[in-house]
C-alpha cells in the first residue's frame, strides 16, 4: 500500500492509483512537487480533472491575453503543437493565436536550419532560439562549403584544424569545432599508426 500524494490516504492494491504519466495522459497537470514515484488516489485524480475543467471555462489567452468567456472558442494543450514548456493543461489560446501558432510552427518546419545546431527557424534573418546565431543564406552556403575545411584538417592535422576553426568560428561555430576536433584526432592517430605499422 502507498499514500496518496494529495490527501495522504492509503491507496489499496485493489483500487490502484495514478502516477505522473497517467495524470498527463488524461490531460491534467501533476500537483506541484509530484515525482515519478508519487501516486494519487482515484478521488484526487477526479478532483484534478474537475479543477482543470473549472479553470478552462473562461480565462485569458496565453499569448495575446485576450479575455475568453464561457462561449468563446478555446484551444488547449492537447489541441496545439510546439507549445512553450510553461503552457499547462489549464492554459488556453484563442482562435487567432492558435492559427498563428500553427502557421508559425509550419514555417519553422519548412524554414532553413541553423548551421550550428540544426534547429529550424521561420526564414533567413531569424535568430536561432538555441544558439542565438542569426540564420542567413551566407551561413547556409558556408555550411555547404565547410567540406573543404574538413579535408584541410585531415591533410594538415591540428594545423589545418586551427586554420578552419579561425575561418569558420564566427559564422559557423559547429563546423569550426568539427574542424578542430578532426585536426586533433588526425594529429594523434597518425603517429600511432606510423609506430604500429611502419615501426617508426
Amino acid at each position: 500500500m502507498t499514500d496518496c500524494f494529495t490527501c495522504h490516504k492509503k491507496i489499496g492494491i485493489m483500487y490502484g492509483g495514478y502516477v505522473a504519466k497517467e495524470i498527463n495522459s488524461s490531460n491534467c497537470d501533476v500537483p506541484l512537487g509530484f515525482t515519478d514515484s508519487d501516486t494519487v488516489c482515484r478521488t484526487c485524480a477526479k478532483n484534478l480533472k474537475d479543477e482543470r475543467n473549472r479553470l478552462r471555462t473562461q480565462g485569458n489567452c496565453f499569448f495575446c491575453k485576450k479575455i475568453l468567456g464561457v462561449d468563446d472558442k478555446k484551444f488547449f494543450k492537447e489541441d496545439t503543437i510546439d507549445l512553450p514548456e510553461n503552457f499547462t493543461f489549464c492554459d488556453m489560446t484563442c482562435s487567432d493565436c492558435d492559427i498563428e501558432h500553427t502557421l508559425s510552427h509550419q514555417r519553422k518546419k519548412d524554414g532553413p536550419a541553423c548551421s550550428s545546431c540544426g534547429e529550424h527557424v521561420e526564414g533567413y534573418g531569424h535568430t536561432c532560439p538555441k544558439c542565438k546565431i542569426k540564420v542567413t543564406y551566407e551561413n547556409q552556403k558556408r555550411e555547404k562549403s565547410a567540406g573543404g575545411w574538413y579535408v584541410l584538417s585531415i591533410l594538415l592535422g591540428i594545423v589545418g584544424g586551427l586554420i578552419g576553426y579561425v575561418y569558420l568560428k564566427n559564422e559557423n561555430p559547429k563546423s569550426a569545432k568539427n574542424c578542430l576536433i578532426i585536426g586533433i584526432i588526425i594529429s594523434i592517430i597518425t603517429p600511432i599508426i606510423g609506430i604500429m605499422f611502419l615501426g617508426v
